[in-house]
């Protein structure tokens, strides 16, 4: 048995127990990355084919508990079921192997530089969309938490789920992380005080 077994056992019953309440479609996939135990977890919609998305998962140093699973899968089935948010950083990713492919070949051409012009204005360009969409994704999986499983703090779910330990990254790593998925993300506490607003249960704040 792996050392990530018992994850697996665990994250495969919860996306089971939430497709038995249609809160994930039946035909949804998981996928489990090659792990890498020195790096940060990683949970993100793969499409290998265009309309069949997968979650792709990768545990890295962090160990997770039922509540917490339940709040990513959610996270992440909110993303697939609005497609922009997960068609565009496909659509990217895309444009990247291009982009990759045109430095290779053409090394500090203009025809690089107007590939990586492009990439740079997409990417940038649709990060409010792709933001708006986290938003969107953290706070219907939270009235989910309250609704579907009586949670009355979902957003001390979300905290649990989102505090990952620290790992060490080269400084390459870094700021590609800084430049891709960091401006994607708001940080922890905004999320995390963006759900206790609207979702968390106190007075005049209903469901």
């Amino acid at each position: 048995m792996t050392s990530h077994q018992g994850q697996d056992d665990l994250i495969n019953w919860v996306v089971k127990n939430l497709q038995e309440r249609s809160i994930v479609s039946p035909k949804r996939r998981l996928v489990h990355m090659k792990e890498k135990p020195a790096r940060r977890p990683s949970f993100y919609v793969r499409a290998v084919r265009l309309g069949h998305p997968m979650i792709a998962y990768r545990f890295g140093n962090r160990t997770f508990d039922e509540g917490s699973l339940r709040f990513i899968l959610m996270h992440e089935e909110k993303h697939i079921q609005s497609p922009l948010s997960w068609i565009v950083p496909t659509a990217l990713i895309s444009t990247d192997m291009v982009f990759l492919v045109r430095f290779l070949l053409m090394a500090a051409t203009y025809d690089f530089l107007v590939s990586l012009g492009m990439f740079l204005a997409v990417w940038y360009g649709s990060m409010p969309l792709l933001r708006h969409g986290e938003v969107r994704a953290d706070l219907w999986s939270a009235r989910r938490l309250r609704t579907d499983f009586g949670i009355r703090a979902p957003s001390e779910v979300a905290l649990h789920a989102l505090s990952w330990p620290e790992v060490v990254e080269s400084r390459v790593r870094k700021v590609f992380r800084s430049v891709t998925v960091g401006p994607i993300h708001p940080s922890v506490a905004q999320r995390v005080a963006r759900i206790a607003e609207e979702v968390d249960e106190r007075p005049g704040n209903p469901l």
